[in-house]
Parts: structure tokens; sequence; C-alpha cells
């Protein structure tokens, strides 16, 4: 399909890098896009025209001039879809050039693989590799998306790799591109498509459907059925109304006609059984058999007389005419209940089952058994015959043994009786005992023999022990424990272990050291828990006292110190530490509660006092607050830092409320100072969050507060008259672009005190305020932040000029409550010859480059409709109007080209058809601006010449919003641009309202 032509005319600039040498190219652009079914196919691909001139007017006529093309997406994505290299030799072609894309003479660089059908085509999703786009890896078009093409050129003079880039093309739908009359040189009435008006859109074949229709054509369906084909009856005919409505619906309605429709497929008659095909048409019939009848398992499917013969089968049998029958000696009533009788004649035997929580079964024995045994059983069912054993016999208590004598070896005595006060002892031959009745005094003694017997005690006087009632005492000598040699009443070498009543083994170790007089008694816990270890105890009170835990914390009223010395109280009123005695520094003052506290708790020369969380860790972030007599200097600092000594922190004191004094026991204010306040100097910048600050600036020698965006005077009450006389520094006009213009100096008069000065404008201005009329000794140096003045010296402001010609920059100065303006006007740009794109005329326009329809000088206005140019800025809101009258009657007005917005323009206005009065088109038209009354809308190239140029231009909105152009798309839309990003639409209504900026040429 053929796209749409147009031109480009710019210049392009090269880099210092390149030297300072320009080349302007002008570009008249003829697009063509050729696609195909093969990417590389003879003819399939876009030619891209132009022509190449140099800064002096001729062309480029190298012989080798390279060009790089690039086709990329039109979003903020902007990936790149394409890119080849080729080289052309423009030495008899008068700089002209034509370039064939993607017809296999270039040399492809990128790595997306995507042909050009492929390229061009608005459906599915593309990926790149990250590299390859500005934002993201991938794009989905929408179906109205054009695309991007990027030229770039290098006519020799250039470093290697060094490219001097156009400014890129859209390249969008045009009329003729969206009605295609052939595709792959099909015509319309040759494929398959939905008919005019019935419906518009239509759903795409899926492969599945796809299929199934080559199939139904082909004959192959399995789904679908031809009239003729095996099996088919054509449907009956219906006779007949049915009774109700749903009859048909839901098939209870049946009609003679449908019976005879139906094919022949058995023999008419009564079957006891019937086979069915898979439509459930019955096929034939036959009686039933013994193999068609399934075997019964289930409770109660068989009774009464049904069973008269044969043997009822499964795992066990029983034979219906044998011992076992139903009028015999088998009683089902009595033999399903609890009981079980054996009949012998009228008399039987019964067994009868006991109350039962579960089932109980047991095992008879497989013999008879001897005459004499027993039945038992193993306690798991299983009887059997057998002897008793030992084993079988229950442990006998004494009361069932009430004769006899039990020997020794049975665990008796082998006697009868013992006397009252005998001990029993060992007959001397092991089969026995005897008594051994022993006189007063006398003890028992052992032979060596090992027979025991009576006699005297050795040792005559008795044990050194005394026994008085349960207590026991030694009153002489010295007892020793662990050692024959003690030297204390109690002397014990080693341990003792005390156990306490849980089991658990706590040892104190007393110890005396061995080195001379050093006598040290230590106390060893053996505990592994660290909340173990000796506590001091009050028994009076049952109050613990002081622990000191095996991990070396101490507690006082606490028997789980959680630091080395942990001091806890319920008392809320009791002193945690208190410090009596002798005062610190004062040697005749004695008073209990004087005693100094002194800590040196970091290093010698720098005391220090910290309080912190002890639950914090330390670090950089983490608060504590110090106390610290300061490192050579003469006084003590309180301050706040991070537990780490690394990061001062802030300091805040009585957050919640409170008073501070300084110099008074009675402040009456926040901070109450009694004596002056000293004020420095800050470089900080007055935002919100320094608001209500002060300041004293060291240059101006003045007090300043912030008041939440800028640094204003502390004035004094008696300043009454802060407006300042008439400030008038002289304009400058026929200014140099881009340079540095300093205005006159001008005295403030006419204040009675210090006013703050602000400054703002364009061309970075700034100012400066002297003591003199020619600003030889300066009070406050070029800035542009606010400062101070006061009646009688001098002010003096500059600023950069705009980089074009005719621009208007301006600085505005408040002065206390006065204001004055300065502007710097630049000398009308020449736009006779060849103005750069940008230049403001002598007239006030703006040159925007050669238009596509003839290659003509085209000019723009300052400002968006509904706007005004003040000398330096566009003021006010701009107007958005809509492209018709504002209605739904959307027409077609046959204004198509996307050159010729002149022509497209004067046609639209003069109109006076039902969507008239073409408002965008009419307010251009009717425009007198700068003098000039010839201006149009622009079309759409016209409009994309100004998008590619709006940087230079200005004044544009680049928040997103479209700018209408002069060409229509059809009945309901004509063409717009998005001056955000460029993109092109044609699908929007003429009746709702966008942006406008006329041109002229």
């Amino acid at each position: 399909m053929k796209n749409h032509r147009s031109s480009k005319y710019l210049d392009l600039k090269r880099t210092k890098s390149r030297g300072t040498r320009f080349v302007r190219d002008i570009l008249g652009l003829g697009l063509s896009l050729l696609i195909c079914g093969q990417a590389k196919a003879v003819g399939a691909g876009i030619t891209y025209q132009g022509r190449l001139i140099d800064p002096n007017g001729n062309p480029v006529v190298g012989k080798n001039v390279q060009f790089k093309v690039q086709l990329r997406t039109p979003g903020l994505e902007d990936c790149l879809l394409y890119e080849e290299v080729q080289t052309k030799d423009l030495s008899e072609t008068d700089g002209v050039f034509s370039i064939s894309i993607f017809d296999g003479s270039g040399n492809r660089l990128d790595s997306s693989g995507y042909g050009l059908d492929r390229i061009f085509a608005n459906k599915g999703s593309f990926t790149f590799a990250s590299e390859q786009c500005a934002s993201g890896n991938s794009w989905i078009p929408n179906t109205t998306d054009g695309r991007r093409i990027q030229l770039s050129f290098n006519d020799g003079t250039f470093a290697t790799g060094t490219w001097e880039p156009a400014p890129a093309v859209a390249v969008n739908f045009i009329p003729m591109a969206i009605e295609a009359i052939q595709v792959g040189g099909y015509k319309a009435n040759q494929l398959l498509r939905l008919a005019d008006g019935v419906p518009t859109t239509g759903t795409e074949l899926n492969s599945a459907s796809w299929t199934e229709l080559l199939a139904l054509i082909g004959g192959t369906t399995t789904q679908y059925m031809k009239a003729g084909a095996p099996n088919f009856t054509a449907a009956p005919q219906w006779n007949g109304v049915p009774s109700n409505a749903n009859d048909l619906v839901n098939k209870t309605y049946v009609d003679a006609q449908v019976a005879a429709g139906l094919p022949n497929v058995g023999t008419a008659g009564t079957y006891t059984k019937v086979t069915t095909d898979t439509k459930g048409r019955i096929t034939s019939g036959a009686a039933l058999d013994e193999s068609d009848i399934p075997t019964l398992s289930s409770a109660g499917k068989v009774s009464g007389s049904a069973l008269n013969s044969g043997t009822i089968g499964g795992s066990t049998s029983i034979n219906s005419t044998g011992n076992l029958t139903t009028t015999g000696t088998v009683q089902g009533a009595v033999a399903a209940a609890t009981q079980l009788r054996v009949f012998n004649g009228a008399n039987y035997v019964q067994l009868a089952a006991p109350s039962l929580g579960s089932n109980l079964s047991f095992s008879l024995p497989a013999s008879d058994g001897a005459a004499g045994t027993l039945m038992k059983t193993n306690g798991l069912g299983q009887l059997s015959f057998g002897a008793l054993s030992a084993a079988d016999i229950p442990n006998l208590d004494a009361s069932k043994i009430t004769t006899g004598t039990l020997p020794v070896a049975r665990g008796g005595t082998g006697q009868a009786s013992y006397g009252n006060t005998s001990v029993l002892v060992s007959n001397g031959t092991g089969t026995g005992l005897t008594s051994l009745n022993c006189s007063l005094g006398q003890v028992i003694k052992f032979d060596v023999s090992g027979y025991a017997g009576c006699g005297a005690d050795s040792a005559g006087s008795g044990s050194q022990w005394t026994t008085t009632g349960s207590d026991i005492y030694y009153t002489t000598g010295k007892v020793g424990i662990g050692t024959t040699n003690p030297w204390q009443a109690l002397t014990i070498n080693g341990r003792i272990a005390l156990f306490d009543a849980n089991g658990g083994n706590h040892e104190i170790i007393p110890n005396m050291s061995v080195n001379g007089s050093d006598k040290t008694l230590r106390f060893q816990n053996a505990a592994s828990q660290s909340t173990e270890g000796f506590q001091f105890f009050n028994g009076y009170t049952s109050n613990s006292l002081m622990m000191i835990q095996q991990n070396g914390n101490v507690g006082i009223g606490t028997t789980i110190p959680t630091g080395l010395l942990d001091l806890q109280s319920a008392n809320q009123t009791k002193d945690r530490i208190r410090l009596t005695g002798q005062e610190f520094y004062q040697a005749s003052n004695s008073s209990a509660d004087g005693v100094a506290l002194r800590l040196g708790v970091n290093r010698v020369g720098n005391r220090q006092l910290w309080f912190a969380d002890s639950a914090a860790p330390i670090n950089s972030t983490n608060t504590a607050f110090r106390v610290y007599t300061g490192v050579g200097t003469d006084h003590s600092i309180i301050g706040s830092i991070s537990t780490d000594g690394s990061t001062v922190k802030n300091l805040s004191i009585n957050p919640s409320g409170g008073n501070v004094g300084v110099g008074t026991t009675a402040p009456a204010a926040t901070l109450d100072v009694a004596g002056d306040v000293k004020v420095g100097n800050s470089s900080a910048t007055c935002s919100a969050t320094t608001k209500g600050s002060i300041r004293y600036n060291n240059t101006t020698n003045v007090l300043e507060f912030c008041n939440g965006s800028a640094w204003g005077l502390v004035q004094p009450a008696a300043c009454s008259d802060p407006t300042p006389d008439t400030i008038s520094f002289s304009n400058e006009a026929n200014a140099t672009t881009s340079t540095l213009y300093t205005s006159d100096i001008q005295q403030v008069t006419g204040i009675n005190c210090s006013v703050t000065i602000t400054i703002t404008g364009q061309g970075s201005p700034q100012y400066q305020t002297c003591s003199d009329a020619s600003c030889t000794t300066v009070v406050q140096g070029w800035t542009s932040s606010p400062s101070s003045i006061t009646t009688g010296q001098y002010l003096q402001t500059r600023l950069t000029t705009d980089s074009v010609g005719g621009a208007s920059f301006q600085a505005t100065l408040i002065v206390g409550s006065g204001a004055t303006v300065w502007t710097v006007t630049n000398a009308g740009g020449d736009c006779t010859g060849s103005p750069s794109i940008g230049t403001v005329c002598a007239d006030g326009t703006v040159y925007a480059g050669l238009s596509p329809d003839g290659n003509n000088k085209m000019f723009t206005t300052r400002c968006d409709a509904g706007q005004t140019w003040d000398g330096s800025n566009c003021t006010g809101p701009r107007t958005s109007l809509s492209w018709n009258n504002g209605t739904i009657n959307r027409l077609v007005t046959g204004y198509t080209s996307a050159v010729t917005g002149q022509t497209n323009s004067a046609g639209l206005s003069g109109l006076s058809d039902a969507g008239a009065p073409y408002e965008s088109a009419t307010y251009c038209q009717t425009l007198n601006i700068n003098g000039k009354t010839d201006w149009y809308l622009p079309a759409l190239s016209e409009l994309n010449i100004l998008f590619s140029n709006k940087i230079i231009i200005r004044n544009f909105d680049t928040s997103g919003t479209y700018y209408w152009s002069a060409t229509e798309y059809n009945a309901d839309g004509a063409y717009v641009v998005r001056f955000s990003d460029g993109n092109v639409s044609f699908l929007t209504q003429k009746n709702v309202f966008k942006l406008t900026r006329c041109v002229r040429r």
C-alpha cells in the first residue's frame, strides 16, 4: 500500500566535537511503503527520498555518503524495530538521494528479527532486548498506531561512527492506505468477508473452526452430515399443532410423522431382554438365560421357598437337603437370638451368650486331652488341655499359710517362734537361723570364722558422741573430715555438697589462698544456669536482700538482675543510690546528702556520663543523653549523641510542656533567658521545615526570619514606610542573543527601614546592592537569593538574553512593598533570507520551517489560540476549539490533503453545511495578529513540522493534549497530533475540543 507523501526542511547543527561547520539538511521526503509476503522479496520495502544542501547552499556531492535508517515504535517506549546502513554516491545527483529500505541493499544492524510485514502489523505484541527500548522491553500496538522513521547521515567529513540525525518522521495512515483496493492481488469481492451493513464487525476464525470449515468443504467432517449420507433420514413433515408452547422444547410432543420418519431396525413384538444401538434404538430381543442373572450377594434378596434344591454357594457351603433344614433341629427363631440349642429328641443343651460390649471368639482344642487335665486359655481366645504349673498359681499372702514351718531356703526361719529380745543370726550350718540374746552392756561381735556372738565393748567408755533425744553433740577435741590432723573445731579437707529437696547439686567450696597473708574465702557456684547463684535472705521477713548470679550480675531488691548491678524497690520514694558522709569538695561540710557522684566511664581527660536504653543496640541510630566535662575547655557539655558516639542527635528539653530558664529560676516563657541572646549566621534554605527560624546576616548586618519560603527582615516597630520611591531601570533593545546584559544602577530611597529584595524572571536573573553610585563598594554581591537593602543604598540587576532573535526576557525585582521590571529584547531576527527555525522575526512571528506544499517559508504565532504575548511569556489560558461547530453534525467535507493546509483551512472556513462554522479553521482564517491576516490552520504534515521543532519554537502544551490539523479523516474525525510524544490520531470526533496553533507563509 502507498503511504502519504510529505517533506521536511530543517537545519541540523553539528556538535562541537565535529568542528564549527554546520550542515543544512533539506529533505524533500517521499515515502512509499510496499509490503508483500516475503520480507526480502523484490519490491518490498520503503523508499526514502531527499536532498542534502550544505550551509553555503551547495548540494552535498560526496561519493560515499552514509545513511542510517531506523524504524521505531511511536510511543514513549521508543523501541527499535529495524535498523540498516547504506552508502550512496551523490557526486552526480546534485545532493538528491533515494534510499530503499528493507530491499536487501543495505546492511541490517538491529537484532529484533522482525520482517517488514510484521513491523507494520498492529496485531499481537512485540518483544525486544532491554537495550533496544527507551523504556521497558515490550510493545502492544493499538490498531491505529503508526511508526517513526529516524534518518541519520554522515557526508564523509564526520568521524567514523558519528551521525547527524534528522527529525523523526511519522509513518501514519491515510485514506487510501486504509481503503485498500486489493490484498495480495485479490480484489475485495474475491475475499471472504461480511456483507455491507450485516453486521459491521465479525468474529475471527480460530484454528479449530478453520479446520472444521475445511473438513466440511472436503466432506470429511465428523460433526456435520450431508443429506443422503448413510443413516440419514430426511426431517419429517410436521402436521397438527402441539398441545402447548413447550411441547417441542421439552420433546413431549410426538407426531405420527416423527414415528414414520424413524428407520426400521428391529422386529415388532415383546421382548424379555433387548439390545440397543448407540443412539438408544432397539436392534434385537431374546429370552433370559442363566448367564443374564447376576450373583446375589445382598441380604434379603432371596426368601421363602425360592430355593428348593441345589446348594447355597459361598466360602462355606450348606447343603439344603442334609441334617440342617429349615424345619429340623435348627430353629431359626431361637438360634438367631443370644442362645443356641442342640436337641436330642425333645430335650436340648443350650448355650447362652453373656452381655458383651464387643465380639468374643474362642478356638476349641484340637484333641480331647488326657483324663484329669484342665482346660485353660492363653488369653488370646485359644483354648487347650493341660496340667497346672507353678506359674499357674498366684502369689499367696501370709493369711493363706496357717500351719507348718517354712525352711530358710524358702524364705522362712526354720523355727516356729523366738524370744522378744532375740537377734536372729545364722545357725552356723547355713540351713537355718537361731536367736542370739546379749546381756546389758554387751555388743555383738564376730569371731575369726565370721560367727556372731555377744561380748564386752572393747572401747570401755563407749562413743565420744552424746545423744540427747534427737540431738547428737561432741564437747571436746576437734573433728576432722578428710584429714587426720584437724586444726580447728571442724576442719574439712575437700568440698561440701548441699542437696536441695529437688535433687539439685550446689557446691560451696571454702578455700584459702596459699600466698602468704592474703587469705581469701572463695564461694564457688557449680550451677550451670545464669539465674542461680548466692542469695542473702532475711529469714525473719522471708525477703531476699541480695542475689549474686552465676553470670556475675548482682541484684539488690531483685533475684533476677539484668545488669551487673540492678537496684529495684517497690517503694516509689525509696532512694536507689544514696551517698552520705563527707561532702566532695568542701571539707567542713559533712551533710548526709552532700557526697558527690564522680563517674569516669570513658577515657582519661574526657569523663562522660551516658544515659541510654539498655535494650537498644549500639549503633548510629539509637540516641543517648550525654553529660561530660569537655576536652581542653573551661565548660561542661550537655548533649545528645548516637549510642556508638558517631552521630550528633537532636536534644529536646521539656518536649511535653514546661518552661526552660537560663539565668532565672522562674522562667515565664518556653525559653526565658535572663541576659543577652546571640544569633549567628546560617546558610540554611528557608522552607516549611525551618519556618520560624531567625538568623543574623553577616553580610548585610541585619536580623532575618524565615516565613516558610524566604528569609525576610525582622523589621523594627518604627518601620512605617517599607515602599521605596519609584525604581526605573533602562530597558535594553536590539540586544545580542545568548549574552549577559547588566542594567544601570539605581538608588533606593523613600524607606525608613531595611527591606527585603527578591528577584524572579528569565535568563537566570541576579542583582547586587552597593553603597555608592558606581558600585565600587559592594554590600551584597551578585545573587538570586533574598537579601535586604536600606534607604540610600544602590541596586543593579543582570540576566542572559534569549537564544533567538526578537525574544524578550524580563527580571522582576520586589523591593520591600514595591516592584520594578527590567526588560531586555533581542534584535529582531532577519527572516528575509534563510533564518534558523525558531527565529522571532521583526514583525513578532516565529519562523517554523519550510512547508511541504511548495517548500515555502512557514511562520507561526508566539502563543496558542486564546493566549497573548506579554513581551516575555504567553499569558492567559489556552482556548480549546472544536473542529466543526461543536455538534454531532459530523459531515464529510472532502478536505483530506495532508500538505495543503492553506487550501484546506480556507475551504473549511467557507463551508455553510450543517457542521459549519468549522471553529478551529475559522479562528485561524480570521486571526489578525502582528499585522498579519493570512493565517490558516496547518495540515497534518505542517502540524508535524511544528511538533518536530516544538522546543525551538516554544510555548506549546506538551502535557498530553492534542492539536487540530486541517486534514479530515472521515465524516466522524480529523487528524490531531499530541505534542507530548508526536502521536497522531484520526479517530477524534470533530465536535470534541482540542488546541489550535495557526501558521502562515
